[in-house]
């Protein structure tokens, strides 16, 4: 039986008053999408006026549907959902400010930034196969060295050629940065993540946990930063390893509720469409919107409304 709340909420967003439509929109349930088709004309009919204003985040009538329905199965409104959540050849991405407020809304998820892009070392003793990877700093490294293996008991920095000389011959174990230019110097800078989330199973509580991590190295290899390159990741490489790194634990503690969405930067560098971001990680311009699609030319629209045209073939 439908639901009748549904039919007038989607009826009245044909009414006169802009606002009162988009209000309409937003109120109405999860169930909307069962509607959909139905009333697909009346929705569209909103969305061909709405989209004209140049300073929202759609460019097309059915990228706003594709929009709005990604909004209902978040359970987040149109209205707020119109510049964060963007529907990208077919898969849904959303930003990182919306994903953190998804979360915020659950009591029993919390995470804390463990390592908030810090300098990655490698120490080595010289001897084969003796290479340790870490963001310690050499005391603490040190003191971590001796507690985790007896066998490096005696080790001790020396980071210049004398010192590591002088502590063989003492008869201690000689650490060094393994960088190039003999210095205190790292390697790569990482972010880290652990989230905790309180879970329910056989009527017990229990806690789940997960470590997400991601590196300037991660980026280089998987080919997303460039240095030199004019690209987000140049301009802005601290912020995009921190929401990569918080993202990816998102997902894994939260995918029920992210509902198996990407992160907007994600799907843009999936599909090869170059983009840039301000300070906050907010995408400013890229060219997501599909206009129309044939076997061998796909038409796209910027951000600022002009027309981008290229070939498939």
């Amino acid at each position: 039986m439908e639901n009748e709340n549904n039919k007038s909420s989607l009826h009245d967003v044909t009414g006169n008053n802009a606002n009162v439509k988009l209000s309409k929109i937003n109120n109405v349930n999860s169930d909307a999408s069962l509607n959909v088709i139905k009333d697909r004309k009346e929705l569209m009919e909103f969305f061909t006026d709405f989209v004209k204003n140049k300073n929202i985040g759609v460019n097309t009538p059915e990228e706003a549907l594709g929009v709005y329905m990604a909004c209902q199965e978040l359970g987040i409104g149109f209205s707020m959902g119109v510049n964060h959540v963007h529907v990208i050849r077919g898969k849904t991405g959303i930003d990182v400010h919306i994903a953190k407020a998804l979360l915020l809304r659950q009591d029993n998820i919390k995470w804390t930034k463990t390592l908030d892009f810090v300098g990655v070392y490698k120490y080595t003793s010289g001897n084969a196969g003796d290479i340790w990877v870490s963001h310690l700093k050499p005391t603490d490294f040190i003191n971590w060295l001796r507690d985790e293996d007896p066998y490096y008991e005696k080790a001790i920095y020396a980071p210049t050629k004398e010192r590591f000389t002088e502590a063989k011959a003492n008869g201690f174990i000689p650490i060094v940065c393994a960088s190039s230019d003999g210095k205190l110097t790292p390697f790569d800078y990482k972010t880290e993540y652990v989230f905790e989330r309180v879970k329910m199973f056989n009527g017990k509580p229990y806690v789940q946990k997960e470590v997400s991590s991601f590196s300037v190295s991660e980026a280089i290899q998987s080919g997303k930063y460039k240095p030199g390159e004019d690209s987000a990741w140049n301009a802005y490489l601290q912020v995009m390893v921190d929401h990569r790194a918080w993202f990816f634990g998102a997902r894994a503690i939260a995918d029920d509720l992210l509902m198996g969405a990407y992160s907007v930067q994600e799907l843009l560098e999936i599909n090869d469409i170059k983009y840039n971001i301000n300070q906050e990680g907010e995408i400013i311009d890229a060219n997501v919107t599909i206009i129309e699609e044939s076997d061998d030319v796909t038409s796209t629209q910027n951000n600022n409304g002009s027309e981008v045209t290229t070939s498939n073939v």
